[in-house]
Order: structure tokens, then C-alpha cells, then sequence
């Protein structure tokens, strides 16, 4: 895991809504508090009992409407899992995925890696290799 913050606030955020970087995505939740709190949650059941996520991009105009305006949010919380085909590259077994965590508060914009693994002491090259990607994903806003 390892957190970073990003200076580019408006570029970031013209990617995070306009851009198609997220769209596949799977959204765990989404907090956005401008005004009203909004929460929007991504979890999915099917008819039968399977839990699936949805994309960012089938919910990326909700989270936008609560964003746009004048004013910047006072907070927001986007907590996102890698696309299936990440899990691939990095060798991962079913139950395992990557996240991103982008959070938004006082005028600061920061970045959080993780990787949930079944066995975290011998995955740390895993762990360690998305933390690289991540920072890589983001350098043009930091």
C-alpha cells in the first residue's frame, strides 16, 4: 500500500469525470458530500445471490451531477477495484484484487494502493509492483 498526493486537482478531476481511464473500473463505494452527503454503492446481487460490482462508467454522470457546479466538494471518496484483465497481469487468484482509493478533503487530492491478497507475506512482490503501476498511473498529476 502507499498513499500519495496529487497537486493536479483540476486535470485529475477533468480525467475522474470526462475521461475514460476509470471507466472499467469496479466500484466498491463512492461518497461525495457537497451539501447533501451521497453515497452510491456498486455492489450488485443477481437472482442468484452472486455479488458483482458495477463500472465507474455506468454510474460516472451520477457522481458527476454531484460534483458540478461552482463550488468544490467539501469531501469525496472514491473506492475503486482494478479491472479483471489487471488481475491477470499481476497473477492474481480468484478472491484477490487491486484498489485504488481517491479521496478528496480540504483542497488536497490523494491516492492510496492496495492489494487484497490471500496471502499477503509471500505477495509482497505483487503489493509492491502495484504500488509502481499506481504511482506510474498518476505521475502526470502529481
Amino acid at each position: 500500500m502507499t498513499v500519495f498526493s496529487l497537486t493536479k486537482v483540476p486535470q485529475f478531476m477533468t480525467e475522474l469525470f470526462s475521461g475514460t481511464f476509470f471507466d472499467d473500473y469496479q466500484v466498491n463505494t463512492i461518497t461525495i458530500k457537497n451539501g447533501p452527503s451521497t453515497v452510491i454503492e456498486g455492489r450488485i446481487s443477481d437472482e442468484e445471490g452472486s455479488i458483482m460490482y458495477c463500472t465507474y462508467s455506468s454510474v460516472k454522470r451520477i457522481a458527476y451531477e454531484c460534483v458540478k457546479g461552482k463550488n468544490l466538494p467539501d469531501y469525496m471518496k472514491f473506492v475503486l477495484t482494478a479491472p479483471k484483465t489487471f488481475a491477470q497481469d499481476y497473477s492474481l487468484s480468484e478472491g484477490e484484487s487491486l484498489s485504488l482509493t481517491v479521496s478528496f478533503r480540504d483542497n488536497e487530492l490523494n491516492v492510496m494502493s492496495g492489494a487484497f491478497l490471500k496471502d499477503p507475506f509471500s505477495s509482497r512482490e505483487t503489493e509492491k509492483a502495484w504500488d509502481n503501476a499506481v504511482e506510474k498511473m498518476f505521475s502526470a498529476f502529481v
